[in-house]
């Protein structure tokens, strides 16, 4: 199903307009499709499922487009259109799929790419053998979002540089703990969207930055641990990142962004508050969460954390 799934994303790439290949483009269609509790335009955007799980897949119609003039397809799965939406069930194994949705004309497309899980058994520190830790025995506050995940992406060496949205890789996201693959991941699709609206927020101000640095994604609640970090990080439930702006130079650190001729904390405040600006904006309010201003030290530069926890934390 692999070798099928780079096959039907390759042909997906290649349709895209110039730009996007050519230079930076922010990836969004001319039209959003709704999964479950997601929307958006992204051309691109990675959703995890459970073995077996339905999703309703529907359209935001505007204008003339109706629904019954647009097409989907879908690589696995099965997919079944009814008079206001698809459904989507995801097959019984794990893996990936993707199903694509053409407006009327298609030149234009958005696909969703099915990340399907592989359960994690609370009795067990392990998924195979890759330990994972134990994720805390009831959530936060007893807040939904801190429910623990049912199940996590499987991810094999050739599966690193497969892209999950319009400008980041699953790669880009695992644990940094030792150990061989198969490797274990989660990455939430809004995450995903608050990432892709800074980088297009980046490039809109004349930083030609093709990707944000991820310094840390998820990490498995064995190895939140071992680094010290807070039980019910939001690290753990694969909605949140660390991140950093490394384009002039390259060199593995924090770019200059407030010019005053030093890489310091100062920069990450800088990149924090140019994405304070984008908070007021409606499709903002889909992606609430934190945001974290953090300063170099002997392992690492200045960065800056956000998270879609769905409430609003500053630090």
């Amino acid at each position: 199903m692999k070798l099928l799934l780079r096959a039907v994303w390759m042909a997906v790439f290649l349709s895209f307009p110039a730009s996007i290949v050519l230079g930076f483009d922010a990836g969004q269609a001319g039209f959003e499709v709704r999964c479950g509790d997601v929307q958006t335009s992204l051309r691109l955007l990675s959703i995890p499922v459970q073995p077996g799980e339905r999703v309703e897949v529907r359209i935001a119609e505007r204008g003339a487009s109706k629904l019954a003039d647009f097409t989907a397809t879908t690589t696995g799965g099965t997919l079944t259109r009814r008079a206001s939406a698809w459904t989507w069930q995801a097959p019984q194994e794990s893996g990936f799929a993707r199903t694509t949705i053409f407006e009327p004309t298609r030149t234009d497309s958005i696909v969703i790419q099915w990340m399907i899980t592989e359960p994690i058994d609370p009795n067990s520190e392990y998924l195979g053998r890759y330990r994972i830790g134990t994720y805390p025995s009831s959530p936060l506050r007893g807040l939904s979002s801190y429910k623990n995940p049912r199940g996590l992406i499987r991810v094999e060496k050739e599966d690193v540089d497969l892209q999950i949205s319009p400008h980041f890789k699953l790669g880009q996201f695992l644990c940094k703990q030792e150990g061989g693959f198969p490797k274990y991941v989660l990455v939430r699709p809004r995450l995903l969207m608050k990432l892709e609206r800074i980088l297009d927020m980046l490039n809109g101000r004349g930083i030609n930055v093709p990707t944000l640095v991820v310094m840390s994604g998820y990490r498995t609640p064995f190895y939140n641990q071992a680094i010290g970090n807070v039980k019910y990080s939001r690290h753990v439930f694969g909605d949140a990142a660390d991140v950093y702006v490394d384009v002039s130079p390259v060199d593995g650190n924090m770019d200059d962004l407030n010019g005053d001729g030093k890489v310091d904390r100062k920069d990450s405040e800088t990149l924090a508050a140019w994405i304070e600006e984008l908070t007021p904006q409606p499709f903002w309010q889909r992606m609430v969460g934190g945001l974290g201003i953090y300063k170099a030290n002997a392992a690492h530069g200045p960065f800056v954390h956000v998270d879609t926890r769905g409430s609003r934390a500053r630090w």
